[in-house]
């Protein structure tokens, strides 16, 4: 099954959809706007759509129920994946203005995972065993850094956990698999963007892998920042 989000008919608006067997499903027919994000094994799909109250609400739908997602705080809430178990991630609103965080729910509870000491953060990824990915801004709000959260645990700067520090600096953390492989993005090189794969190696610390075609999805916004920093170092 396939999720993702299509124009409407004469192109009124934009609504989530699920693909299989040919057939084209929308979601959230009576939505102004929608979006499915994710979808699991068990046919359980993240999404998110323009609420009524003027907010976007993150839902997980499954055999046409829907649950909506609880923003942190304030009216902002975007799921960007689900795991096989049904634990959802992704960046919502906190109540202050300009303010958003990666947040992850499951059993109907909204987590607040923090950030790396910027104002934003945003989950993009998360796999069965609760291990979470994504990308923070720094304290300046202007340097982007891939994160990991343990389950349990708070969030940590990816690039402090290199078996090499020196190899790479990663800015985004785009998604996690069973094995605990990340699919990220950083510099090579002082100012070289590339695709890397992270590999688990003893203890706790990650190896910048081979380059790859893991890069999928990945922030507009931060990949934006991180083409400004290659600009300024070059």
């Amino acid at each position: 099954m396939v999720v993702g989000l299509s124009q409407t008919k004469d192109d009124e608006t934009i609504h989530g959809f699920s693909y299989e067997n040919g057939k084209m499903r929308e979601l959230l027919p009576d939505s102004a706007f929608s979006a499915a994000t994710g979808i699991n094994d068990a046919g359980q799909i993240s999404g998110y759509f323009a609420s009524r109250l003027g907010g976007i609400t993150g839902f997980v739908w499954q055999d046409g129920k829907v649950m909506t997602i609880k923003a942190i705080r304030g009216q902002v809430s975007v799921p960007l994946a689900i795991s096989n178990r049904a634990q959802v991630v992704g960046i919502s609103s906190t109540g202050k203005k300009d303010e958003f965080h990666a947040f992850s729910f499951q059993n109907s509870r909204t987590t607040d995972l923090g950030t790396l000491g910027g104002t934003i953060s945003q989950a993009q990824g998360v796999n069965d065993a609760g291990q979470i990915v994504g990308v923070s801004y720094l304290p300046d709000d202007e340097m982007p850094h891939g994160f990991v959260v343990e389950p349990g645990g708070k969030m940590i700067d990816i690039n402090t956990r290199l078996e090499n520090r020196g190899a790479a600096e990663v800015l985004i953390a785009g998604g996690i698999n069973a094995s605990g492989q990340i699919a990220a993005t950083g510099f090579i090189g002082g100012n070289e963007i590339h695709a890397l794969r992270l590999d688990p190696v003893r203890g706790s610390a990650l190896k910048p892998g081979a380059a790859s075609l893991l890069l999928l999805t990945v922030a507009g916004g931060f990949v934006a920042a991180c083409e400004n920093i290659r600009r300024r170092r070059g």
